[in-house]
């Protein structure tokens, strides 16, 4: 951290945005994959105003989408869908961007969580497309998560699990996996033949990567351990996710009390949201289990 830091003092002296950039970023993102959204979302006001005294747009695009991504996690999807409007209005103008594919699983994934199902899958097939044409693991393997996550919202099982498939093929060349990836897989492969394999792919880095540890402890079957973890850290909108099979789960072993809590928990967040299509789920989830 402290090489990062006399980088980044280094690269304002010489106005190189390129590097200010770089070292900016790999500071949030050291923040965040050990567990400390706010510090993140800190240093992004930080590097918001580093790049006004600059100013260049293409690096305003870029930094939009990182923070959109933060800013649904911690639940202020309004500030999230902002963000994301020049990048999106800039590739749905003929433009292009290495991070489409992460701009569009955000908007998409809250489109649909806000009830506007076929828009949300939409914005997702196309996001994965653009991903697909980036061919970096780091921003593929995400975008092949997010969709097969509405897809099993859909009942779409047979094309999640061919998303999951090819995700668990990528991840299996990697010597050691970004913190994101785990963590996008966590909730289509739930379900799945597919849980143990990635338990074996992603298991030795459990240790290292709170992300991921998340990831293993769903996989694992205690999913309330992982909503916990998420909601130390600040991810909230994660953390409603995993309540809500974790009250699943407890109802199937009896446990009421406990399970309606998890399922107020999620409830609390998804109405704070205006997530009507999670409310519903959650309603079906309670009918399903009663």
């Amino acid at each position: 951290m402290a090489d990062y830091e006399r980088g980044i003092a280094i690269a304002e002296r010489l106005k190189d945005v390129q590097q200010l950039t770089r070292g900016l970023n790999n500071v949030a993102e050291a923040k965040i994959a050990g567990g400390d959204i706010q510090a993140a979302l800190a240093l992004y006001v930080r590097f918001r105003h580093e790049l006004e005294q600059i100013g260049s747009p293409a690096y305003f695009r870029w930094l939009d989408v990182q923070e959109a991504a933060i800013a649904a996690a911690v639940g202020d999807w309004d500030r999230a869908l902002e963000l994301l409007r020049p990048a999106l209005t800039h590739v749905e103008t003929g433009g292009t961007h290495v991070l489409e594919g992460d701009a569009r699983s955000t908007r998409g994934s809250i489109q649909y969580a806000r009830g506007e199902t076929r828009e949300g899958v939409a914005d997702l097939e196309r996001g994965l497309e653009a991903a697909r044409a980036v061919k970096d693991p780091q921003v593929l393997v995400p975008s092949l998560g997010s969709l097969a996550d509405l897809l099993t919202r859909e009942g779409r099982a047979h094309e999640a699990r061919e998303l999951l498939a090819e995700a668990l093929t990528l991840c299996r060349d990697l010597e050691s996996p970004y913190y994101t990836l785990a963590l996008s897989l966590a909730l289509p492969a739930l379900d799945t033949d597919l849980r143990e394999p990635l338990l074996e792919v992603f298991a030795p880095f459990g240790e290292k990567d709170v992300w991921t540890g998340v990831a293993l402890a769903v996989w694992r079957g205690d999913r309330v351990a992982a909503a916990e973890t998420c909601a130390r850290c600040g991810a909230r909108w994660q953390e409603a996710d995993f309540r809500l099979p974790a009250a699943a789960q407890l109802r199937a072993r009896g446990d009421v009390a406990a399970a309606d809590e998890q399922r107020r928990l999620a409830l609390a967040f998804y109405r704070s949201v205006g997530a009507t299509q999670r409310i519903r789920e959650a309603d079906a989830l309670l009918a399903a289990t009663a």
